[in-house]
C-alpha cells in the first residue's frame, strides 16, 4: 500500500513540475481527501445511444423524445445566460472540474465538484458537474445544471 501511495505521489509531483511555470495543467491533481485525478483521463462522451452527445443536451440541441424539454432548460441556461456553444462548453467543462477538484465530493466512482463557471457571455455562475471514473479508467462526464 506504501508502495502505491509513494508512486501515486510521485507521479503527482512529477506532473506538477512539468506544468509549473509552463501555462499548463498539472496532469495529476490530488483532491482534499488524498483522490488523484488523472487530467489526461478526461473525457465527455459524445452520441453513444442516440445521435446526440452530452454536449448536444446541455446546449438545448435535443428537439425530440423524452429529453427534449429537459435539453431545452438546460439549453436556456449553458446557451443561453452562459454563451456557450458546441466548442467551448466542453472545455469549460474540464477545466471545472480540474480547478475544483480539491474539494470534490468522491463517492466510490463519481465524482461531483461545484465550482464557478463564466461563461463567453461574461456571466459566471455557480455549476454542479458529475463525473464517473469507468472501468478502463477514464473520468467520463455525466452531467451539469447550475448550483
Amino acid at each position: 500500500m506504501n508502495r502505491i501511495i509513494t508512486s501515486l505521489l510521485t507521479l503527482f509531483l512529477a506532473g506538477f513540475l512539468a506544468a509549473e511555470g509552463t501555462g499548463t495543467t498539472a496532469r495529476f491533481i490530488v483532491s482534499d481527501s488524498g483522490q488523484v485525478l488523472d487530467t489526461s483521463a478526461i473525457t465527455i462522451p459524445g452520441p453513444v445511444n442516440s445521435a446526440f452527445g452530452k454536449i448536444d443536451y446541455l446546449l438545448g440541441n435535443v428537439t425530440t423524445g423524452d429529453s427534449a424539454a429537459l435539453s431545452a432548460g438546460k439549453g436556456g441556461f449553458f446557451s443561453g445566460v452562459m454563451g456557450y456553444d458546441q466548442t467551448t462548453l466542453g472545455p469549460a467543462l474540464q477545466n471545472q472540474l480540474i480547478d475544483n477538484f480539491g474539494s470534490a465530493t468522491i463517492n466510490g466512482n463519481r465524482i461531483s465538484v461545484v465550482g464557478p463557471m463564466t461563461g463567453p457571455s461574461g456571466t459566471t455562475a455557480n455549476v454542479l458537474s458529475a463525473w464517473q471514473v469507468t472501468p478502463s479508467g477514464s473520468v467520463s462526464f455525466i452531467t451539469a445544471f447550475p448550483k
